[in-house]
């Protein structure tokens, strides 16, 4: 998964392994990795999109949907 993400040109937090971030024309995506789930958020809704696809492409994943807190 680590080196998935590295190569989609996320950044490996130095103090939390498990959370990654990458930020494109001042839009940010982050991805907690927890054991086997994963937590995408942000405010690029197409990064998110494009991860989502990277990902379903090398893995076997289940999308839960979106899930706004206020």
């Amino acid at each position: 998964m680590t080196k998935f993400l590295l190569g989609k040109g996320f950044k490996q937090s130095k103090n939390d392994y498990s959370l990654f971030t990458r930020v494109v024309d001042n839009k940010a995506t982050f991805i907690l990795v927890y054991v086997d789930d994963l937590l995408i958020t942000g405010d690029d809704a197409i990064g998110i999109a494009a991860i989502k696809t990277a990902l379903h492409t090398v893995f076997t994943i289940k999308d839960l949907g979106l899930d706004v807190i206020f």
